[in-house]
């Protein structure tokens, strides 16, 4: 299973109709829903699971398609307030959707994962469902699962035995995901079902909710907590109509706040709210029940990006103080623990700071509270380790942990030269033509973004972010050199069809403003030889990949390098830095060519002497026989595909986890179509 936001509405994504409680701040308890809706799609044997949620839509005036592309896997139209709310539901409701899609079994182990046709999931699609509304998570009371005729399942292991849940929660925005676990945990009464008691002590204590005001006793004693209560859905779109709403923003919740509205409107927000609060607690009373022997694995992709907040947001976060000391940290810290006490932590968030800069990080609370630390690469995976600029403030964090590298992966039906939809029929290449395959795609992008078209020129491609990580400012840089003063004119093999000084570069990315001013001007101040693109545009970024002889990857640091992947597996030579994943994957010299060792923060002077060096190095290699076996090499590699991926879950499930098999729910914020 994998799980992320609904940013659009995806093709071949169904309602369930399912809903999943959430702990929402009150200031947008107002204008937000207090549930997160479930959607669903089977694809490729993985059940794809979409959190539904109005903090994850775009207004009208929002361009809807940002979701669709690769910025930064981030909601672009969400307002910096809402950012760290927005990623809270998405944690929340990943932890309900493997206990309401998947059939559990009496010993609280996933029986089967699910699948789905006819886009039914459990008892079909659409309507007003899930905990809340009328329909109760499938088995989630009893423990009896999907019945027979309740929908087909599939199987993770062969057989269908009994499973424990891993999560793998991706980067900082799942952060939270570990740290509600851990809490849930803690609700669990001696039977191992839930203490429906302590559900209810919380909800009148009104943290699950994450309510300033208390909710009143009377109100919750009139409940039925043990058999279930009314769908508070109903309830708090009964009390939204009933009258203009206030702002509560302040807290107040009796009719004193505002004398000219109804006292029956606050008795509906009253009942409302303790409705949602006990109906929540009991949740997570369940969710912790149920997943007490699950494990957690964090992965992370690239560890300067850490979801940093000041510390007066952690009341927004509707968790108790008892979660605080996970969150925060200082940027001198040098360990797991913050070693302060929830009183003293307390205090930090009431503003009691001190001299020292705390701050409420994400993704020291995701590694924390996780059994197990992986990122994307083996190589990336010691930088951190061992460097500390690369290990941005968590290295002594993630060596008292201990982190694994488990190589990346790409789509290998999607990236496929032999049946890439991007290029088209006439396009398409393989192993078996694949000269003749490179020159007409060649050909093809040249014509398309204005280049001389000759495919007896060697062509350097750049598809990537225009920032400083992807060495954008170093590519730029290079143009000058590489255009104007060509420096191994007398050294070109004569075996090669071009000319000494020929050569042409083709730059596709969208970042930071300088930056794509500059490739912009490239067409300009080199007609005919160079050209940039800045935007978005998958086709011509498979275009390029695909027609371009090198690839250029001149990135200061690399986690792992997904574009290296997608090169080589259409004979594209990528020159990349010796850094992360490229290393790893480029080490040998059999792929490709690797940049001169040197520090990530190089000057840029040195930085573009390298590059240039090395293309120009390869330009000798270019139509020799090291070439042309290069090349073949490239387009051997297999690439990553789901059954290496599920054998690395295993891998450390068993070893590190100490579990014999496991249904795995992938967490991530980012969501391109059904990435």
């Amino acid at each position: 299973m994998t799980v992320a936001p609904r940013y659009a509405a995806y093709e071949d994504v169904h309602d369930t109709g399912h809903l999943v409680p959430l702990a929402l701040p009150q200031d947008l308890s107002k204008d937000h829903p207090p549930h997160g809706r479930l959607f669903f799609c089977r694809e490729a044997g993985v059940d794809r699971v979409f959190i539904d949620h109005s903090l994850f839509q775009p207004s009208a005036e929002d361009d809807r398609s940002t979701a669709l592309i690769y910025p930064s896997g981030y909601a672009p139209w969400v307002p910096a307030e809402n950012l760290e709310i927005c990623y809270s539901v998405l944690c929340q409701a990943a932890l309900g959707a493997p206990l309401i899609l998947w059939p559990w079994s009496d010993q609280g182990r996933v029986e089967r994962p699910l699948g789905v046709e006819s886009g039914k999931v459990g008892h079909g699609s659409g309507g007003r469902g899930g905990w809340q509304g009328g329909r109760r998570p499938r088995g989630f009371e009893t423990g009896d699962g999907v019945g027979p005729d309740e929908g087909p399942r599939g199987s993770i292991e062969k057989g269908g035995e009994s499973s424990a849940v891993v999560f793998v929660c991706n980067d900082w925005p799942c952060g939270l995901l570990p740290l509600w676990l851990e809490l849930y945990k803690g609700m669990i009464g001696q039977d191992g079902k839930g203490d429906i008691t302590q559900a209810r002590a919380v909800a009148i204590a009104g943290v699950a909710g994450g309510r300033s005001a208390m909710v009143p006793s009377s109100i919750v004693n009139e409940l039925e907590v043990e058999g279930g209560c009314a769908p508070c859905v109903a309830v708090h779109e009964e009390a939204k109509e009933s009258s203009t709403a206030p702002d509560h923003s302040d807290g107040e919740m009796g009719a004193e706040a505002d004398p000219h509205l109804p006292a029956a409107y606050f008795e509906s927000l009253r009942r409302s709210n303790a409705i949602h609060q006990i109906e929540l607690a009991k949740f997570q009373a369940k969710v912790g029940a149920r997943l007490a022997d699950s494990r957690l694995a964090f992965a992370i992709h690239n560890v300067a990006y850490q979801g940093k907040f000041h510390p007066e947001t952690f009341p927004r976060l509707c968790l108790p103080n008892e979660a605080t000391p996970r969150l925060l940290w200082w940027p001198g810290s040098t360990g797991i623990a913050s070693d302060l006490s929830t009183e003293s932590a307390a205090g930090v968030i009431a503003g009691d700071t001190g001299s020292v800069p705390w701050q409420l990080n994400w993704l020291k609370a995701g590694l924390t509270c996780s059994d197990v630390v992986v990122t994307v690469s083996p190589g990336y995976a010691t930088e951190l380790m061992r460097d500390k600029a690369k290990g941005c403030g968590m290295g002594d964090v993630l060596r008292q942990l201990g982190i694994k590298g488990i190589m990346n992966g790409i789509d290998v039906e999607v990236w496929n030269p032999r049946q890439d939809q991007f290029l088209g029929e006439s396009l398409q290449f393989g192993l078996e033509d694949v000269e003749e395959g490179k020159r007409r795609v060649k050909a093809a992008l040249q014509e398309r973004i204005g280049l001389d078209i000759n495919p007896d020129i060697p062509l350097f491609g750049f598809v990537g972010r225009m920032d400083h990580q992807k060495g954008a400012d170093v590519i730029l840089a290079a143009a000058s050199a590489l255009f104007c003063h060509p420096t191994q004119a007398q050294a070109m093999p004569s075996s090669s069809p071009a000319k000494t000084s020929e050569r042409q570069l083709v730059v596709l990315g969208r970042g930071e403003a300088m930056l794509e001013t500059g490739i912009q001007g490239l067409q300009v101040s080199f007609p005919g030889k160079a050209a940039g693109v800045a935007e978005f545009d998958e086709e011509l970024a498979h275009l390029i990949i695909a027609g371009s002889d090198f690839l250029l990857i001149p990135s200061r640091f690399e986690p792992c390098g997904l574009v290296a992947l997608c090169t080589v597996r259409y004979g594209t030579i990528p020159i990349a830095s010796p850094v992360g994943g490229l290393k790893d994957l480029l080490g040998d010299g059999r792929l490709g060519y690797l940049l001169p060792e040197a520090p990530w923060d190089v000057a840029l002077r040195q930085a573009v002497t390298g590059l240039v060096n090395t293309m120009e190095k390869a330009m000798l290699d270019w139509h020799t026989q090291k070439f042309y076996a290069m090349r073949k090499a490239c387009m051997q590699v297999r690439g990553w595909a789901l059954d290496s991926w599920e054998t690395a879950v295993r891998s450390f499930a068993g070893l590190d986890l100490q579990i014999h098999s496991c249904a795995a729910a992938v967490i991530t914020s980012f969501c391109t179509e059904h990435w």
